[in-house]
């Protein structure tokens, strides 16, 4: 609504006699102006002054986390020196130089996936200057900016599919036989918000996927369908009698047949000798064994039987008479050994039914026959970490469905409706990204053990 200023004769009547008016001074005006200069011009000199001949502690905005205490009095650790000069008074908006004084003391320190569609900056998710105590890990929003964003994951997954499949191999440690889970088409992509809520299905469980170990076990047989079974220790087999947990309780120890299996699965070929038993580990050793089967027979008629010297060839002789009655010659006994069921222990034991009960075997011509070599991962979800001390007030097969297992290429891993009974809200169990995930991916390339 316009302004009622009065017609122009009244409007003139105001300078009526005073045509200078525009020549009077005004002295509140011109004191704050003056004010504003005057202050401009004081802030700009104190800038410049602090800047050029300011001591550095003046920009730290607080206290080292512990880990970098070290470095607390000398900030050219971390930060770039202050050009004292027109020149480095410029706004700068990157930590390029921070992150390549991260990589001097982290070396060798992998990033994230190759697909990463924008490069994040190492002060991005670590914090300095926050407290003296441990750095605080990076909170989810960190991840949801990119895991949470549909545009950011569908360019991730664009670039994904220029890049062979081997950019994505993760390896937690060189060594390790890990269960290698095929990438999905579009990769690691989908977009979520929590774990709880919307994050995809284990891959293991959501495709499907089989072990290719082609080692014979069945769970079911030795932890449900034990009637016939005599006790171990004096007492019945349960997951602990063969799972043992490593160093610091995280994960268990590879199974052997030493420590695991031979208490109930002796190798004894000969019942009337059955502490006679076939070495384990190769088939060539086997083929040995049964080959100087005479020398093998007086060494336990001295050692075990305390034999005297001159009954051990006639111990030795009918031994081999005896086998030769059963077995014809030495490649039917080898045969029997390597692929036909023998069924031969002492009573109370598994018996020995020839290497195919647990192996694959193949026969060769030339040489003794092939034993494919068991493959059993020591890893099965590389891309997560887990502890199973801390769980320990869980039983097993609360997680991994053993009691219903009776095929090898049952690949018994928890779903994740498993974790998030505890791992939610209303579990109260954290559920944070970086509780199981690493932003950053191990590269190295150990032995893998692929799937089907």
């Amino acid at each position: 609504m316009p302004l009622n200023r009065g017609t122009q004769k009244q409007i003139a009547q105001r300078f009526k006699g005073n045509l200078d008016y525009f020549r009077k001074a005004h002295y509140w005006r011109r004191l704050r102006f003056l004010s504003i200069l005057i202050v401009s011009l004081f802030g700009a000199a104190a800038m410049a002054v602090f800047f050029f001949s300011g001591p550095e502690t003046m920009y730290n905005p607080g206290a080292i986390s512990q880990h970098h205490s070290q470095f607390a009095n000398d900030c050219k650790q971390c930060h770039e020196p202050i050009k004292k000069s027109l020149a480095g008074a410029t706004l700068k908006l990157t930590n390029e130089g921070i992150d390549q004084r991260c990589e001097k003391c982290h070396t060798r320190h992998s990033f994230h996936e190759p697909n990463v569609v924008h490069d994040r900056s190492c002060t991005a998710c670590h914090q300095e200057h926050q407290g003296s105590g441990p750095m605080a890990a990076p909170g989810d929003m960190q991840c949801l900016k990119c895991h949470g964003d549909a545009h950011e994951m569908a360019a991730a997954a664009a670039k994904g599919q220029t890049l062979p499949r081997a950019a994505f191999d993760r390896h937690p440690q060189a060594g390790w036989t890990v269960f290698d889970t095929p990438r999905p088409a579009d990769g690691l992509t989908a977009v979520f918000a929590s774990f709880a809520v919307d994050h995809p299905e284990f891959r293991v469980i959501a495709d499907r996927l089989r072990e290719t170990n082609t080692l014979k076990f069945n769970h079911k047989r030795h932890l449900v369908e034990t009637s016939d079974m005599p006790l171990l220790n004096g007492r019945r087999l349960e997951c602990a009698s063969c799972h043992r947990a490593g160093p610091g309780g995280a994960f268990f120890q590879p199974i052997s047949y030493e420590q695991d299996c031979r208490a109930c699965h002796g190798l004894q070929f000969d019942e009337e000798n059955t502490s006679l038993t076939l070495p384990h580990g190769r088939a060539e050793h086997v083929r040995a064994f049964l080959r100087s089967l005479p020398t093998h027979y007086a060494d336990l008629a001295q050692r075990t039987n305390g034999m005297a010297h001159a009954d051990v060839d006639s111990f030795v002789t009918k031994q081999m008479l005896r086998l030769r009655e059963q077995f014809v010659d030495g490649t039917n006994l080898e045969r029997e050994v390597f692929f036909t069921a023998l069924r031969k222990s002492p009573d109370g034991r598994a018996k020995f039914d020839g290497c195919t009960t647990c192996h694959e075997v193949n026969a060769n011509l030339l040489a003794a026959p092939v034993v494919t070599q068991p493959s059993m991962p020591d890893r099965w979800m590389v891309r997560a970490r887990f502890n199973h001390s801390k769980h320990t007030s869980v039983a097993c097969t609360k997680c991994h469905d053993a009691l219903r297992s009776s095929d090898t290429a049952d690949a018994i891993m928890p779903a994740k409706a498993a974790c998030v009974e505890c791992h939610s809200p209303k579990g109260k169990v954290a559920s944070n990204c970086s509780f199981c995930h690493s932003y950053h991916a191990p590269t190295t390339t150990p032995k893998v053990a692929e799937i089907r």
